[in-house]
């Protein structure tokens, strides 16, 4: 049960300074998600790394392999960021009448469909020009899909503009 102590300081401690980036991203008038997310790239494992970082006691619960603690970290931080995308998407879909959606089928596909598309084909040129497999740059611009469609969501959210006809 100590283990898990490390995992849960690490989110706690994450979710406390996007919330206050998210709030000096407000004052500034930007959305409060560019704050959260540059919180997130800046403090976690693959940066800065004070987050995210497996202590001695989970490396010991791992016969020692630091590395597969850390992967089982990733994996831990992974479940929870995709748990979020869903709990945001459903909250999101909550706040769409479907008789609007209706109203601008059209081009809402058309936004749909763009929305997808662009990113996948931007994300998968930028890695498969690094030299990257054709596996490889797909899974990148899958996740710059899935990713693109959250942020998308949440913006439109903060600003209130969730409810308007053009979103």
């Amino acid at each position: 049960m100590e283990e898990i102590t490390g995992i849960l300081v690490d989110l706690f401690i994450l979710f406390a300074l996007a919330k206050a980036a998210g709030e000096l991203f407000v004052r500034l008038r930007q959305p409060a998600i560019v704050g959260e997310v540059l919180v997130g790239v800046f403090i976690g494992p693959h940066a800065l790394g004070f987050v995210g970082s497996p202590d001695s006691d989970l490396v010991s619960l791992f016969g020692g392999d630091r590395e597969a603690a850390e992967e089982a970290m990733r994996v831990v931080f992974d479940v929870i960021a995709e748990l979020g995308v869903i709990i945001l998407l459903f909250f999101v879909g909550l706040e769409t009448r479907l008789e609007d959606l209706l109203e601008v089928r059209g081009r809402a596909t058309l936004v749909g469909l763009l929305g997808v598309l662009f990113p996948f084909a931007l994300g998968f040129a930028l890695i498969w020009a690094t030299g990257r497999s054709n596996v490889e740059s797909a899974f990148v611009a899958t996740a710059m899909v899935a990713t693109s469609v959250g942020i998308t969501a949440r913006v439109l959210r903060d600003i209130g503009a969730i409810r308007t006809r053009e979103a």
